[in-house]
């Protein structure tokens, strides 16, 4: 980089007032050129982008959303990648947010409640415009972290009373009821396919908390 590097010092990232002074304009104009193109002159444009490719300049897109208050970032919590049902999930949220203009970062929390809180903290600073968990998160500490962060948080695979904000999970009780009366139904009936899952029917039984629906199942 040469002459970029002189100007931006040895061993120092290339910072927004390195571009600005090798282009000639303030540093607000290189944001403003770099955030919102169509604001700013087209010759201005092309100086500011000519300037970038000279210092090696990489926008800082966490620094943005810190100093903005806005994030196009949304944070997927995982357990463990070995479990197929979270891949296949996670494959769901990717198909999900491809083209929506946000972008995926992915986290290992392992199964240890520890870990999951070192990492949640490590990455909350940063404002995800979203976070998702492949579980229900534990440590009453993060779920208060979460709840004051004021963004929305989603928790895969689990079932409790109080969600943080949303809570996507299956009751093993409703699912074990239902396997009974289908069972029951396929003993009493003279034809073995007389009862047959298609059957059920799924019902909206109560809401136990905003964004919960606690949903119940029974058979025709």
């Amino acid at each position: 980089m040469g002459d970029a590097d002189r100007r931006s010092g040895a061993g120092r990232p290339v910072r927004v007032e390195d571009v600005a002074r090798v282009a000639g304009v303030s540093p607000i104009t290189v944001s403003r050129a770099l955030s919102y193109p169509d604001k700013v002159k087209e010759e201005t444009r092309a100086r500011i982008l000519e300037a970038v490719a000279q210092t090696g300049y990489v926008v800082n897109r966490f620094a943005s959303s810190l100093r903005s208050g806005r994030s196009n970032v949304i944070t997927v919590f995982v357990s463990s990648l070995l479990n197929p049902h979270f891949a296949t999930s996670v494959q769901g949220i990717v198909d999900a947010v491809e083209g929506s203009g946000y972008h995926l970062m992915f986290a290992q929390t392992g199964y240890s409640e520890m870990l999951e809180i070192d990492v949640v903290e490590s990455v909350l600073p940063f404002r995800p415009a979203g976070v998702v968990f492949t579980g229900v998160v534990r440590a009453d500490k993060t779920r208060s972290a979460l709840q004051k962060l004021g963004i929305p948080v989603m928790e895969m695979w689990g079932n409790r009373p109080d969600p943080i904000d949303m809570l996507v999970g299956s009751s093993a009780f409703d699912a074990g009821r239902l396997m009974a009366n289908i069972s029951a139904s396929a003993a009493s009936a003279t034809s073995p396919i007389a009862a047959t899952p298609s059957s059920a029917r799924r019902s909206v039984s109560r809401v136990s908390a905003p964004g919960w629906r606690s949903t119940s199942w029974s058979s025709n």
